[in-house]
């Protein structure tokens, strides 16, 4: 690289003058540096390429559908010229419940029938689509359900073809992949449940697992019409709950309890009541007990059933709202049983047997006598659980809302 230096005029420039803008250095023209580059990019060449490959695949295409009707125009030829001959051979008669799905050289026609219809023969094949409602059924499985119960349930599918075309062209064997289909949403949606709402909505689970079938078998020209659930066989029922649910009354617990699963507020007072019960002294609610009469009666003894069905008169929507629970009642005694009071739903029911699809807020154990002295008001769901003759298992802020029934029947709400 050489250098060269111009003197810079100091004169005033002249009109006319131009200055030199070259540079005072001079640069090396050979520009010898290649680069390489990881990728490789398309030339004209390549266009080229690709554009044959395009002209040969429609040239395929055109090929194909000249070739198509040409035979297709051969065939028709010899049907006329061996007419009347070839009309025992070209029509087939469908009937009502039928449709055929017709196939030329390979390709899809459509679907056609019922009634007279026109095919040529070598060339075309055809499908016959039966369109009535069929039925199959889903062989009894073992499932263990969501509460750990073992059962055995089958079902009995119906169901139609709605296009035929669809069912011969989206699945290869339609009534073996509408079976595993139905089978498959059906334990996926009985795992989920526990055994009371399997017993008690087989109608709705039904209609489900239809819904649930009907959003793939719609692509399979397929719909599904009823799904009906067979008689639940129960292997093994649900395993019990475990003690740690169970909440006794400080004082009351077994060996190896503790009452750190009760409300620090419950367990302070709690701790004054059994204070105050050493000493010899008694509360001053429990020393108030009503002794006014009530519709209960408080000297005779009634049944558990009894003393349910008078609670059943008193019952008000406003006091489900306030409520808003499910009781189960455990009850021990000669007339004793399962009973339930349902204050969550319309007006309230009580009755006997489980709750409302299996389903309750608290269960309370206690006796006869001691169910008909806490509805009669001579003592309240706490104090009975305090001193042992009521235990709770759930819920204890549920069971504890059933004073505002008591209140109900002795007049004080």
């Amino acid at each position: 690289m050489s250098v060269k230096y111009s003197r810079i005029p100091t004169d005033d420039c002249e009109s006319g003058l131009t200055f030199d803008y070259s540079s005072p250095f001079s640069y090396d023209t050979d520009y010898s540096y290649k680069y390489r580059s990881a990728f490789k990019y398309s030339t004209n060449k390549d266009r080229q390429i690709y554009s044959n490959l395009d002209t040969e695949s429609l040239h395929s295409t055109r090929s194909g559908l000249i070739c198509h009707i040409f035979l297709s125009g051969v065939f028709i030829l010899l049907l006329i010229l061996t007419f009347p001959i070839s009309i025992w051979f070209s029509f087939k008669m469908v009937p009502n419940f039928q449709k055929v799905v017709v196939f030329r050289l390979g390709k899809l026609i459509g679907a056609k029938g019922p009634g007279m219809v026109f095919v040529i023969p070598c060339i075309d094949r055809f499908h016959k689509v039966d369109v009535r409602i069929k039925a199959f059924n889903v062989p009894p499985k073992q499932i263990i359900i969501g509460d750990g119960a073992v059962i055995e349930v089958g079902a009995d599918v119906h169901y139609r073809i709605t296009d035929v075309e669809k069912s011969i062209t989206c699945v290869q064997n339609l009534d073996q992949s509408t079976r595993i289909l139905v089978q498959t949403a059906l334990l996926k949606s009985l795992v989920r449940r526990n055994l009371a709402e399997i017993e008690t909505q087989r109608n709705a689970l039904g209609k489900s697992v239809q819904e649930t079938s009907n959003e793939t078998c719609i692509t399979w020209g397929v719909e599904i019409c009823r799904i009906e659930l067979s008689q639940v066989k129960v292997l093994r029922g649900p395993p019990a709950k475990s003690t740690p649910t169970m909440m006794f009354p400080p004082g009351m617990m077994p060996p190896g309890a503790s009452s750190s699963n009760l409300p620090p507020a419950i367990q302070q007072l709690a701790s004054a009541l059994l204070t105050a019960q050493g000493n010899g002294a008694v509360p001053a609610q429990q020393q108030a007990a009503p002794q006014s009469a009530t519709s209960l009666g408080s000297s005779e003894t009634m049944t558990a059933a009894d003393i349910l069905q008078a609670v059943q008169a008193v019952l008000t929507e406003s006091l489900v709202q306030k409520v808003d629970a499910i009781i189960q009642f455990q009850i021990t005694g000669d007339t004793g049983g399962l009973y339930y009071l349902d204050l969550k739903h319309g007006k309230g029911t009580a009755g006997e047997g489980m709750a409302p699809n299996g389903e309750s807020d608290a269960t309370l154990m206690m006796s006869v006598d001691d169910l008909q002295a806490m509805f009669t008001g001579q003592i309240k769901p706490f104090q009975a659980y305090m001193s042992g003759r009521l235990e709770a298992a759930g819920d204890l802020d549920a069971a504890m809302r059933l004073e505002e029934v008591i209140k109900k029947i002795t007049g004080k709400s």
